[in-house]
């Protein structure tokens, strides 16, 4: 079975990014022969040897090789640089369809992927994070190009229930809709596994002798962090001796973010909270962690949470469709404390009161941790998304046949 992929970014720490990493050597190793489209900015393709004349640059991630069309960093904003994207991996990924079975899009690579199908003939399988990509997806193409393009796909696969209801609204049939949820690498977001490694993870991080709260994710604003610095200024003022220190793994997705990240810094007493920008080592983070922390207002199936409950850790996180499924279903799981989204108030309360019952927290762990081992494996994710690729041909070939 021969696919070719087209994702936005591969080297981006984003949990689509990151997904998509991990699954591509599980699908090779249950028969898929993948090539990947990808785009990356001019500096960056230059690094990594691009020729001068601005062709893709092409190497191999886990055996699979790659494209890179280079990206110019425009003024203009997302429409213009979308707009380079789409051309140019749209033109890579139709040389290289003749030779695939399915045209499979990530998130914005589903317009590429999906012109690449209709020039060639070939099946399409688009795969949808959440509501506001679907929604930038048609912004981007208009209502008509987007019915044609994207929902006329062979399959649209969603990370969530909450999402494939979001594309079924749209106007998408039905039949052609799946769910394939994200898979954690059970492995890399294991638990501690004793006192001893905490007390190392802790010293080679630099993380003080006090309870330590994780965030992780991009600082913008359907991540809330207005909402969790206003907590975090309550949770101070309550918790005394216990002095909690909010450690914001985590990067400003723009210029205004960081202003007001800046901004909020400055409210805090030295040392409460700790921005140590993006890292590559969450998993050891999650492990020493008391608490973790997720504000957000809106999301498709974070990893985030599904990496946190991996590990173990106790949760806080808000009560919105994609959260209550991830962790299990139901206005009160017994994984995590739910509070309101925008809710600095509850959301105060709920950290507080993990911070005060150690014994709740490592329950809690233990159940988001069970729930998520059960029902989001890597494994799991690469079989059914093996199976779909197999289910298209199969109908393709019977209307052919």
């Amino acid at each position: 079975m021969r696919v070719v992929s087209v994702i936005p970014f591969l080297d981006s720490r984003g949990g689509t990014e990151g997904q998509f990493r991990s699954i591509v050597p599980l699908l090779a190793a249950r028969g898929v022969r993948m090539r990947i489209v990808t785009c990356a900015y001019v500096g960056e393709v230059l690094r990594r040897r691009s020729s001068s004349t601005g062709e893709p640059l092409h190497h191999r991630i886990v055996g699979v090789p790659v494209s890179r069309v280079p990206l110019p960093r425009l003024f203009g904003g997302t429409a213009v640089n979308g707009a380079f994207f789409v051309g140019g991996t749209a033109a890579v990924a139709t040389s290289l369809a003749p030779s695939a079975d399915v045209l499979a899009g990530y998130g914005l690579g589903a317009i590429p992927a999906a012109i690449a199908a209709r020039a060639t003939g070939r099946a399409l399988v688009v795969r949808m994070v959440n509501d506001w990509h679907i929604g930038w997806i048609r912004s981007l193409l208009g209502g008509r190009l987007f019915s044609r393009l994207i929902l006329g796909a062979d399959r649209i696969v969603s990370v969530s229930a909450a999402t494939r209801d979001y594309v079924a609204g749209e106007g998408a049939d039905p039949t052609r809709l799946r769910v394939i949820p994200n898979g954690i690498d059970a492995d890399r977001f294991r638990p501690l596994r004793d006192e001893t490694e905490r007390r190392t993870l802790r010293h080679d991080l630099h993380l003080p002798d006090r309870p330590c709260v994780v965030f992780v994710g991009r600082l913008d604003p359907h991540k809330a962090p207005d909402a969790l610095f206003e907590a975090w200024l309550r949770v101070g003022e309550r918790t005394g001796s216990l002095r909690p220190v909010l450690i914001i793994l985590g990067k400003p997705a723009d210029g205004a973010d960081r202003a007001r990240l800046d901004r909020w810094l400055a409210r805090f007493p030295r040392g409460a909270v700790q921005w140590r920008g993006s890292v590559g080592n969450v998993p050891d983070y999650l492990r020493v962690a008391d608490l973790f922390v997720f504000p957000s207002l809106r999301e498709g199936l974070p990893n985030a949470l599904l990496e946190a409950s991996a590990v173990g850790v106790g949760i806080v996180a808000t009560s919105i469709p994609s959260n209550v499924e991830a962790l299990g279903g139901g206005a009160d799981p017994d994984s995590a404390l739910l509070v309101p989204p925008s809710d600095a108030g509850a959301l105060a309360d709920a950290i507080v009161a993990l911070l005060e019952d150690p014994d709740r927290r490592r329950r809690l762990g233990r159940a988001a941790h069970d729930h998520v081992l059960a029902t989001y494996s890597l494994a799991s994710a690469a079989d059914s998304t093996v199976a779909l690729f197999r289910e298209v041909l199969a109908e393709r070939a019977a209307v052919t046949g």
